[in-house]
């Protein structure tokens, strides 16, 4: 195990999720504290905690209110486990999951968890690559969420004593989803860039831009006039404290 990752290191995680639609937007803000629980040196696993300190939501620019199950997230502790690489073991678990939107949280936590949080640069040369394939959930419209299915490749660009560069590409697809009256799928392409101090392995920035080129049909299965682009933007920082 990477000696950067010990029991009772702490993160502020800030994440931003935007979607924009011609003239109109919608922003998600979560910050996070994430706590290394413990770290098994034998199995290369980590145990992690995420507590949700704030939730925002902005539509238009204008803050939107929230649901009393989003206004709950910030009380919300979820935990679990993964290898060095940033790969889940086992299951998430929800803290007291009664009280909660399960199904809310394991969005945001795998959003977390596929956003790679912990070093991928480990053992990778200047020029090497790594891929992932994920599924995200993700939110089209204010009545409309969809799992989009992702295909991201992680080339190392640079690597100093301070920082390391990873260049991300990579493509989406959009699985047949109702959004509104109608039936949306499409296809789109990934690009980005992320920022990792190799010192600690897990501080750092990401940002990536998906655009996702859609067709509209209605319950008759007939186009709907001019095909839709959705631009997400997921937007991370990682800071020690």
């Amino acid at each position: 195990m990477p000696r950067h990752h010990a029991a009772g290191d702490t993160y502020r995680r800030v994440d931003e999720n935007s979607v924009e639609v011609g003239e109109h937007s919608t922003v998600v803000r979560v910050e996070r504290t994430v706590t290394i629980d413990a770290v098994d040196p034998r199995e290369g696993i980590l145990s992690i905690s995420e507590k949700i300190t704030s939730y925002a939501r902005t539509v238009d620019g204008r803050n939107a209110s929230l649901t009393r199950e989003q206004r709950d997230l910030e009380a919300a502790t979820i935990r679990y486990r993964l290898t060095e690489l940033g790969e889940p073991v086992g299951e998430l678990e929800v803290v007291d999951e009664g009280r909660f939107n399960g199904a809310l949280l394991r969005a945001l936590a795998q959003m977390s968890i596929t956003q790679d949080a912990l070093d991928r640069t480990v053992n990778m040369a200047v020029g090497a690559q790594r891929s992932a394939d994920n599924v995200v959930d993700q939110e089209l419209a204010s009545d409309a969420r969809a799992d989009l299915r992702l295909h991201m490749n992680y080339t190392l660009a640079e690597r100093t004593e301070r920082e390391a560069r990873l260049d991300i590409e990579g493509t989406a697809e959009l699985p047949e989803t109702t959004v509104g009256r109608n039936k949306v799928r499409g296809t789109g392409n990934i690009s980005g860039r992320w920022t990792i101090d190799p010192r600690d392995g897990f501080a750092g920035t990401r940002n990536v831009e998906l655009r996702l080129y859609a067709m509209r049909r209605d319950a008759g299965n007939r186009p709907v006039g001019e095909n839709t682009t959705y631009i997400v933007r997921w937007q991370t920082n990682i800071s020690k404290r």
